[in-house]
């Protein structure tokens, strides 16, 4: 089962969003999987999916607990959206999603967003052009947004 290492804190972590993870994930939140991949990013989303990823390894943990390692990491400066992208590496890495950058018609990406393979003229010399807004960004969710922007690696 492949993982993805993680600093949080200073401690090491390996976060592993297997079935098991996503389906407790899917539970607290009360979402399927593809709400959860186009969810906008919140602060209880994040607390949720790092618990269900961290768990395997730490299972005393609770999403209280992860809270209160969140809270610590953004008051030492920490960029949450760092942890938005581990997330993400986590999910890819279980298989569950498939990303690979040569095939942009993945499902992932949005139908009629430029640069999907959907056959839209592109603007310029032919290279896709990330014309997103960051509103844009938040109405199709964090996890979408990430993977078209190509944010996660």
């Amino acid at each position: 089962m492949k993982n993805v290492p993680m600093t949080l804190n200073g401690e090491q972590y390996r976060l592993r969003i297997d079935i098991n993870a996503m389906a407790d994930a899917e539970e607290r939140l009360g979402m399927g999987f593809g709400k959860i991949m186009h969810q906008e990013l919140s602060m209880s989303f994040l607390r949720v999916m790092l618990w269900a990823g961290l768990k395997w390894q730490h299972r005393r943990l609770t999403p209280e607990k992860v809270g209160g390692m969140l809270q610590r990491f953004v008051e030492d400066g920490g960029d949450i959206e760092k942890i938005g992208i581990k997330i993400t590496e986590a999910i890819v890495a279980s298989g569950l999603v498939k990303q690979d950058e040569e095939d942009e018609d993945s499902d992932i990406y949005e139908a009629g967003a430029p640069g999907n393979g959907d056959g839209e003229d592109l603007p310029g010399d032919g290279e896709a052009k990330n014309t997103e807004t960051e509103a844009d960004s938040k109405k199709k969710g964090w996890l979408t947004s990430v993977f078209k922007n190509g944010s996660n690696g």
